[in-house]
């Protein structure tokens, strides 16, 4: 033990208030965040001990390598050879095996509203159709549905590689999303009982305005504005640009007759406008 570990920053040869610590401190973090990072725990002369075990057995791994581009295609001639798709790397793996099937859960660790549903499933999706593979999901809840921290969402299971391969992107979109629909709903409890919407802006994550104001919706907000084409909202520079309310509204109303106009106003004088 004392080869391997660094019993001087973490004494687990002997109960200790130093050990105890650390403990807390372990706890706290898997609490938290779901994982510990115990920095410096083994000892240099440890870690060189290791990767020379790692060096000797390394020749045992299941290795395997192959050249792909980032969209998992086959090579396309017709393209010119600076184009993406005939940009190939070589891809290994000395630890997965192939052919290796697996099964995972994904949990929620907080109470949220959960939005996200089509977009995990289009990530693997995708990865069916470029890997010949075939990605079984099993959803235990709804987009909208208000679920407990520690809750299952879903399974997942098929080829593991595939599955690593998609994991990530699959849980950006809903980790995304649900956070989005969450606050949202936050909002929209505090204004119940009113006659009060809550609505969202289009100030978005780019690539993403259909997607969080699909997720507004599932925390019970209303869409507003999906980009500037769609109504006219008149602020205070268009007011102090066009010489007043009225005139700005007028001139709004006489380019496009069939929008709507809707003024941001700062004070009750203007409201009575």
């Amino acid at each position: 033990m004392q080869k391997f570990i660094n019993l001087s920053n973490y004494p687990i040869d002997q109960p200790s208030d130093k050990l105890n610590i650390v403990i807390d401190q372990v706890r706290n973090d898997l609490e938290k965040d779901g994982c510990a990072i115990i920095r410096g725990f083994l000892s240099k002369e440890g870690v060189s001990e290791l990767i020379k075990e790692t060096a000797n057995v390394a020749h045992y791994a299941h290795r395997s390598s192959a050249l792909t581009n980032a969209y998992f295609t086959a090579d396309d001639p017709s393209l010119p050879k600076s184009h993406p798709k005939r940009q190939f790397f070589e891809r290994s793996n000395a630890f997965i095996p192939a052919d290796n099937v697996a099964c995972a859960s994904v949990i929620t660790r907080d109470d949220c509203v959960i939005c996200g549903v089509a977009w995990v499933n289009e990530v693997f999706k995708q990865l069916d159709q470029a890997s010949g593979h075939q990605t079984q999901i099993t959803w235990f809840v709804n987009d909208g549905e208000t679920v407990k921290a520690n809750t299952t969402l879903f399974e997942v299971t098929g080829n593991a590689r595939l599955i690593l391969t998609g994991e990530r992107a699959a849980l950006n979109f809903l980790q995304t999303l649900s956070s989005t629909a969450t606050l949202a709903n936050t909002y929209v409890k505090e204004l119940a009982g009113t006659n009060t919407k809550l609505l969202d802006t289009r100030k978005t994550i780019p690539g993403l305005r259909s997607a969080q104001k699909y997720a507004i919706t599932c925390g019970g907000g209303v869409n507003h504005r999906i980009g500037l084409f769609d109504a006219f909202l008149i602020k205070e520079n268009h007011i102090n640009a066009c010489g007043g309310i009225e005139a700005a509204v007028k001139t709004a109303k006489a380019q496009h007759p069939g929008k709507t106009v809707e003024v941001e106003v700062e004070s009750l004088d203007e409201l009575t406008q």
